[in-house]
């Protein structure tokens, strides 16, 4: 089998040789050590051995299935930073990527890393319910992932205007759609039997219509609820129910900012109870 250097992680003082799906790593004991149990407990193996040194002739082979190469120099990246402090981006619309490197601290027992990935996912999530889902669905995998990621999921998919898809249903897997559907019926019900949150939407600081405004914005929301004929267009966009259109019984200054204000409705209540409802049905943990 050939076998070739990787680009950036074959180091000429590096005193471990590695071969993982044909490419040799050259790092450094201490430094792999030091985050992963799983290379801990090789070297000790290795060292405690007729022949403590691996070379680029006698590597120690990654068992297949831990991980591919590429991910594995993803890893390195966090090993190994270009700059001091300066880590890869954990980017949302890179899910596929980060879900192979943390499938990958679980043989290779780094959960420092885990920790950290599932703790540093950036990108927007409003109106792309299907990234919200597939998101979701990855974090629930791991007791590690902390409940301000899987809140900003469960925001997207609770307060989408239409039903789950087919296809979010698969992203998020069986159980975690039970628990996201009755958090989402919960919600509705709330919205839908306490006229009184429309006092709880904010104006433009210079609104021109008083509470008139607040009782439009809300009466848009309650539509957004209302309306939802799973044959007519808009049922099929990935809008949010606090999405509403242009109204020009909103006032000119409350107006340009009308989906803001919408979001603004009962915020704390119903992100309280989004958050009971989460732990009590298990989706999310409870915080000391």
């Amino acid at each position: 089998m050939s076998t070739i250097h990787s680009q950036n992680y074959y180091f000429k003082n590096g005193d471990i040789t590695l071969l993982i799906d044909g490419v040799l790593f050259k790092l450094h004991r201490d430094m792999i050590e030091m985050h992963s149990i799983y290379f801990q407990d090789i070297i000790q193996q290795i060292e405690n051995g007729d022949d403590p040194t691996t070379s680029d002739e006698h590597p120690l082979v990654l068992p297949a299935g831990v991980c591919s190469a590429e991910t594995f120099g993803v890893i390195c990246q966090f090993l190994y930073p270009r700059a001091v402090g300066v880590l890869p981006e954990i980017l949302i619309q890179e899910q596929e990527k980060w879900d192979s490197v943390l499938q990958a601290t679980i043989p290779l027992q780094m959960s420092g890393l885990r920790k950290h990935v599932l703790a540093n996912f950036k990108g927007e999530l409003h109106n792309n319910p299907g990234s919200a889902a597939k998101l979701l669905g990855m974090a629930v995998k791991y007791n590690d992932t902390p409940n301000s990621l899987k809140l900003r999921c469960l925001y997207t998919l609770v307060f989408l205007r239409r039903a789950i898809s087919a296809t979010e249903f698969v992203a998020l897997g069986e159980n975690a759609t039970s628990q996201v559907v009755a958090i989402r019926d919960r919600i509705r019900i709330l919205i839908a039997a306490t006229p009184g949150y429309w006092t709880t939407i904010h104006r433009h600081y210079l609104c021109l219509g008083g509470t008139s405004c607040q009782n439009f914005i809300h009466e848009r929301v309650f539509n957004d609820l209302k309306d939802t004929d799973p044959l007519q267009e808009y049922y099929r966009t990935d809008s949010s129910i606090f999405d509403i259109p242009e109204d020009n019984r909103i006032c000119a200054n409350c107006g340009p900012i009308r989906i803001d204000l919408a979001g603004t409705m009962a915020k704390d209540e119903l992100g309280g109870e989004i958050r009971r409802c989460g732990v009590g049905l298990g989706l999310l943990t409870v915080e000391e």
